[in-house]
């Protein structure tokens, strides 16, 4: 049974389904993984897999569009930058994506309930389910986690190679203790799309995401209800306070209840017009995408993956 056998809305276990020809598209420099080790595991399940020595995100986008009438299943071994490199081709392909993780973060695979473990996440050729997923836009620019503007855009710029390497998933901590040092308030204007006669929401805060999937940061949750794959786009603003405050913010924003704090601003829907005072850069699944002024938009379910089957009940 093919992918396209399917309809839109139907999930289907991968017990049901068939991967015979595989595409690995693999990011050598997140997380260390090899290439070698990756594709010689997927062929000791007796697939056919195709491993081409890409260098750079255009020619595996090139390398997936050309392959794909000939592969059942592209896998993407690497982090959420990788992930976010391939989106825009990816979408266009009738087949579907199995994400190994081998980044810092993994957010994306977190939202699937793709365990983080490579030998493990390989075992859902077999075992997951076949889903479509939301893929969300700024500025026209995709983005699967989430989208940020302030202070989480700042740990963004700490997280360098050097740091990811030294503290592995402890890094996003010591970035973030570093970013709410050097934090500086900005002013928001922000329009709901979905209610666009509504007078404007005006606020001082010093962060600002828009989030699509569930998670970000290494495991933090966007807001406690969301999905990746229920057509919502779900946007909280940090009002400022102290560094102590902001700190102590930490564990309302880790398991999303941001919504319980009385310095935050929390709204959803299917778009967002951000308007900041002066230009101030987006960054979004460990990656800078655009700058403000910024339209935040959702494609409901753009994306087709293989997902675990405790996805279904996240």
């Amino acid at each position: 049974m093919r992918m396209d056998e399917t309809t839109h809305d139907a999930r289907a276990s991968a017990a049901t389904l068939s991967f015979p020809r595989l595409l690995l598209l693999e990011n050598r420099k997140a997380g260390g993984g090899g290439e070698s080790e990756i594709a010689q595991r997927l062929r000791e399940t007796g697939r056919e897999v195709l491993a081409p020595d890409t260098s750079s995100i255009e020619e595996a986008c090139d390398m997936a569009r050309e392959k794909s009438g000939d592969v059942d299943l592209v896998v993407v071994a690497g982090g959420d930058g990788s992930v976010n490199g391939l989106l825009s081709c990816l979408m266009d392909l009738s087949v579907p994506m199995l994400v190994v993780p081998r980044g810092t973060g993994n957010d994306f695979a977190r939202s699937l309930g793709i365990p983080l473990e490579g030998d493990e996440a390989l075992s859902l050729l077999d075992t997951g389910m076949l889903a479509d997923v939301d893929v969300s836009f700024a500025n026209g620019k995709p983005f699967v986690n989430a989208a940020s503007v302030g202070l989480t855009a700042q740990v963004t710029k700490y997280q360098t190679p050097e740091r990811k390497s030294r503290f592995g998933s402890v890094s996003y901590i010591v970035s973030a203790f570093k970013a709410v040092q050097v934090s500086r308030p900005f002013r928001a204007e922000v329009v709901n799309l979905d209610e666009p006669d509504e007078t404007p929401l005006k606020t001082r805060c010093v962060q600002l995401l828009a989030g699509n999937g569930r998670y970000f940061g290494g495991g933090m949750v966007v807001h406690h209800d969301t999905r990746i794959d229920d057509g919502k786009i779900y946007l909280y603003a940090l009002k400022p306070a102290s560094t102590f405050a902001l700190i102590l913010h930490g564990p309302l924003i880790g398991l999303g209840r941001v919504d319980l704090s009385p310095d935050a601003v929390v709204a959803s829907g299917t778009g967002f017009r951000l308007k900041t005072r002066r230009p101030l850069p987006v960054h979004a699944d460990g990656e800078r995408l655009t700058q403000t002024p910024v339209t935040f938009e959702v494609k409901h379910r753009a994306l087709k993956v293989l997902a675990s089957k405790e996805f279904a009940s996240q």
